[in-house]
This record gives C-alpha cells, structure tokens and sequence, in this order.
C-alpha cells in the first residue's frame, strides 16, 4: 500500500525502497510505543511522503525545515534548527523530517542516512544533546526485541 509513484511531478518521489523504509520506522515507533505529540515535514516530496507513510498522525509542513544550500547566508540557518530547542509536551516526541540539512559553521551541520533518526534531548540547561542516532538497518532488529 505505496502512495502513487507520480505524487509530486517535477520532484524526486520516494523509491520502493524508500517507501518500505518509512513504513518499517513507523511501525517500530508503533511497536515500541514511542509517543509521537507532532510530525514536521519539510515541503520536498520525499520529505512530505516519508512523513505519512510513518502513519503516525497528521504532518504540518513547514518550509523552515527544506533543504538549504551552502550559498545561503549564516543567518538563515538559525530557522533550520529552532525546532531542537522546542521543548515536546511532556512525556511525547516531536518527529522532524527533512532532508539535507546544511550549514556553513560545521557544528550546525546534520548530516543522517536515509530513513536514519537522530535523537535529540534538550538538558536541564537548555542545551540540546544528540544522544542516539538509529540506523535504517536497526529497525527491524528493534521490532523484534520489542516483541515478546
């Protein structure tokens, strides 16, 4: 149950594989029962049916998570990564998916694999800490333990 190939004329769509991988971390998130408070998706079509296929709730696009180029100006960048200092209601997640996320300062840059998460938590000092990044391939493996 794919979404149509030609969803987004003129934009890349995701592939077969692509899709089968968004639908393996939705259902890990699902089966290890990560509560999930909001989705943001950048507006690029992949990005866009990555999200849904997650199945995991409504997706509000959000241009502030597109893809940036290194020719853009430092300050833009800021608006890329004012969503890791938003605070999630307690006890839930906000899920952000995007694609390329660049910058000209190497410590702003976010670089994953595809269908990769990196998870974020944000110290009682407000710093936000990467403290896990889960691989395309460890889903599945996930899945497994998770279930009795």
């Amino acid at each position: 149950a794919g979404l149509p190939t030609n969803i987004c004329p003129g934009e890349s769509s995701l592939t077969p594989q692509g899709e089968q991988q968004a639908n393996t971390v939705g259902a890990a998130l699902r089966v290890l029962q990560i509560p999930i408070a909001a989705i943001r998706s950048s507006e690029t079509c992949r990005a866009r049916q990555t999200a849904e296929l997650l199945g995991r709730g409504a997706v509000a696009s959000d241009p502030d998570l597109n893809p940036v180029t290194l020719r853009k100006p430092v300050p833009e960048y800021a608006q890329q990564f004012k969503y890791l200092f938003e605070k999630p209601p307690a006890g839930s997640n906000i899920l952000l998916v995007s694609h390329v996320q660049g910058s000209q300062k190497p410590a702003e840059r976010i670089m994953i694999e595809l269908a990769e998460i990196a998870v974020f938590h944000m110290d009682a000092e407000g710093k936000v800490v990467a403290v896990a990044r889960i691989p395309p391939q460890a889903w599945d493996k996930l899945i497994r333990l998770a279930r009795p």
